[in-house]
């Protein structure tokens, strides 16, 4: 017996020595409960990284929101956000340097507009952060960060990210497709060839080949309800008394990557399915 219990004790060694060099482990920095738990995964140091986002004058729909942080603006009105704070922590001093203008809020709002006479661009901004640091996580952190920026401007249209040509993949398909964007105001909107009256200088977003498998080459009009430098939201449209149709979506480009995706529907009596794609901008 005294045996037979000494092989048992020696097989469950065994066991548990196997189970140590091949059994999985708990592996997640951010839980307590595991042997890599990292209690700083979470922290960062002092930070004075901060967002700009073009701020419309209107109210937009709650699923468009009224702010987007993005890399160019439209000469008018542009707000700035730092990151990782909240609005209202007293723990945190904010300066932000904009011209000869010194401001210490959260979060403010400055009109450009008088910048499409002077042609004034790439307009510095700074923002320096000051908090007591987390010595703990990060030792040698002075407690204090320093960020600057440049405002970018965009004069039209045509230089929007929105704006140009898509290789896309439809939700579905196996084949990918081009589709097209231009700042065009053209002469109507029943098929292609329509004259263009003006290829810059509106706000007239047309969508080629948008709808290629039902109807071809067509040019669709957008009519957009929000249109930032990488992003747009469009409304329902009539795109002429001989098609007698609608449609609706949403279109974004990331500004880095140039990857696009999007999702739109016709109105053919009844309203087609919801229909979207990725892709990426080629030109």
């Amino acid at each position: 017996m005294k045996h037979f219990f000494s092989l048992v004790a020696l097989g469950c060694l065994l066991l548990a020595q196997s189970c140590k060099e091949n059994c999985p482990t708990c592996q997640d920095s951010s839980n307590p409960e595991c042997e890599n738990y990292d209690p700083c995964w979470d922290k960062i140091p002092v930070s004075a990284d901060f967002e700009m986002s073009t701020k419309w004058p209107m109210e937009f729909p709650d699923y468009i929101g009224q702010w987007h942080p993005d890399v160019r603006y439209s000469r008018g009105r542009i707000g700035f956000r730092p990151n990782h704070y909240v609005e209202g922590d007293s723990t945190v001093k904010y300066t932000w340097l904009l011209g000869s203008e010194v401001i210490h809020d959260y979060s403010f709002v400055r009109n450009f507009i008088d910048t499409k006479e002077t042609g004034e661009n790439n307009i510095r901004i700074t923002l320096i952060v000051e908090k007591e640091p987390d010595l703990e996580c990060f030792p040698l952190d002075n407690g204090k960060d320093t960020v600057v920026k440049y405002i970018q401007f965009v004069d039209s249209l045509c230089e929007y990210l929105v704006l140009g040509d898509f290789k896309v993949l439809y939700e579905g398909d196996t084949d990918s497709v081009i589709i097209k964007t231009r700042n065009w105001e053209l002469q109507w909107y029943t098929s292609t060839g329509a004259p263009i009256i003006d290829d810059c200088g509106g706000e007239w977003i047309n969508s080629i080949n948008l709808d290629d498998k039902r109807m071809g080459d067509t040019v669709w009009y957008t009519n957009p309800i929000a249109t930032f430098y990488s992003k747009m939201w469009f409304v329902q449209s009539e795109v002429g008394t001989f098609l007698g149709q609608n449609y609706n979506g949403f279109f974004f480009v990331d500004p880095v990557t140039w990857k696009c995706n999007g999702e739109f529907q016709i109105d053919r009596r009844p309203l087609t399915p919801m229909q979207r794609f990725k892709g990426r901008k080629i030109k």
